[in-house]
């Protein structure tokens, strides 16, 4: 059997493939599909800056506020109620700025160019330096 998906138009943006089944050369199946091809999707969490809290278990200056677990309005976050405590700035999805993010542990996040003003991060690695919550679970997050 080959399969063979075909665009219905120049593919940029929101596209719509159709996907197709051969068999002997006769299509056997067909189905219509939508993707996104060659496209950059982006989100701003600006609006969270008034919620950003100074930090708890990281050794941050409390005159720097950076992060926060309140999702934007229209959002949900579910961390899973399994995952074992961590580190209270990053258990599960956090939303921060790149600075906080960097006064955390740099690890070569200065190089991160696309996310400015607040972004969404899940950063296990962050998580798991208080109390090493990786040898009783995951960093579940969806």
């Amino acid at each position: 059997m080959q399969i063979k998906a075909t665009p219905s138009k120049e593919s940029s943006g929101s596209s719509q493939f159709t996907i197709s089944a051969y068999e002997d050369g006769q299509i056997i199946g067909s189905k219509n599909i939508n993707v996104f091809v060659n496209m950059m999707l982006g989100e701003s969490f600006d609006q969270l800056e008034s919620a950003l809290k100074p930090a708890v278990n990281e050794n941050i200056p409390s005159s720097i506020l950076g992060w926060s677990h309140t999702a934007p309005n229209g959002w949900s976050v579910t961390n899973s109620s399994n995952m074992p405590a961590g580190t209270e700035e990053w258990q599960g999805w956090s939303f921060t700025t790149k600075d906080f993010w960097t006064k955390a542990e740099d690890q070569d996040r200065n190089k991160f160019e696309l996310g400015q003003g607040v972004i969404a991060v899940a950063d296990p690695d962050e998580w798991d330096d208080n109390g090493s919550p990786a040898s009783k679970g995951f960093l579940i997050v969806h």
